[in-house]
């Protein structure tokens, strides 16, 4: 990893990097048209199962969330909030 990205992840809190997203961000940048990303990981790095049997049981517990996830932000953007609003309670 270059010390540009890792002072970039660093800065910004990340937990992954996505080569695509940032290809079509680069684009819609130079056309000025706003973008958002919905990112599923499923290849988790030194996970206990063999690759393929944790990848499958990944997918399908993305694809899941995923969905639902879409559902609420596609909501959110049509002015549906489905989102509970946080409560903070200080001791």
């Amino acid at each position: 990893m270059s010390t540009q990205d890792e002072s970039l992840i660093i800065a910004n809190d990340a937990t992954l990097k996505d080569m695509e997203g940032a290809a079509v961000a680069y684009v819609a940048e130079l056309l000025k048209v706003p973008v958002m990303f919905l990112k599923a990981v499923t290849d988790l790095i030194d996970g206990d199962k063999p690759t393929a049997q944790e990848f499958l049981q990944n997918l399908s517990l993305v694809t899941s969330a995923l969905e639902e996830t879409a559902t609420k932000v596609t909501n959110f953007i049509n002015g549906k909030n489905p989102f509970r609003p946080l409560t903070i309670i200080s001791t």
